[in-house]
């Protein structure tokens, strides 16, 4: 049976990126996963690897799932790494990051 969060994980970004389901899982093996859900709904994950994070979530969700709890995992990050990277494939998820406090540096998000 396949993990709901990480199958709405990947449908956030699959009208995107063209990458089939088990390779998504092959990319993320290996990333710690932070499941997000929305009144008991899973609605996608938050990926951790070294100073890099992303949040794929299911965009019916805007402005419904950042929490106290995911904020953590962005700050935890941060605490052991000195910084965060992320990516934004949309003008949505650029505006998102930035109200974070990412700064674009050329090629990646950065946050200190």
């Amino acid at each position: 049976m396949r993990d709901p969060h990480l199958t709405a994980a990947w449908r956030s970004m699959a009208d995107r990126i063209d990458l089939p389901f088990d390779d998504f899982l092959i990319l993320v093996n290996g990333w710690d996963v932070h499941r997000v859900d929305v009144k008991g709904a899973p609605v996608g994950a938050i990926f951790v690897n070294g100073p890099e994070i992303h949040a794929c979530i299911d965009c019916s969700y805007r402005g419904l799932w950042m929490s106290k709890k995911t904020l953590r995992v962005l700050s935890e990050v941060i605490r052991k790494h000195g910084y965060a990277t992320t990516a934004a494939t949309t003008p949505e998820g650029a505006q998102f990051v930035e109200r974070l406090g990412f700064v674009f540096d050329g090629q990646k998000y950065v946050l200190r």
